[in-house]
């Protein structure tokens, strides 16, 4: 349900009709364009190989894609990004 919370409103979701939180795709591919070489590099230091590196970087990706929304500060994308893709590779 949506709330009339007096909380800011996060620029990165959109709402649906299903009223779940969806990463709005401008900023998505803003982010996969500001941050996709640097994750890379940082999954590659991880992994040690280009395959690895590049599956790691597509995940922590699409975790943004579907779960992004709950980021209630947009300007912590950047750490989100980087927890998320250790964690993956931890996992």
């Amino acid at each position: 349900m949506r709330s009339n919370s007096p909380h800011k409103t996060n620029p990165l979701i959109t709402h649906s009709d299903t009223d779940f939180h969806h990463v709005n795709e401008a900023d998505y591919e803003q982010a996969v364009n500001s941050f996709y070489e640097g994750l890379y590099r940082f999954a590659f230091s991880l992994a040690d190989n280009s395959d690895d590196a590049c599956e790691l970087t597509q995940e922590t990706f699409a975790r943004l894609l579907a779960k992004g929304g709950q980021l209630r500060d947009h300007s912590k994308v950047r750490a989100w990004l980087f927890t998320t893709l250790y964690r993956t590779y931890l996992g």
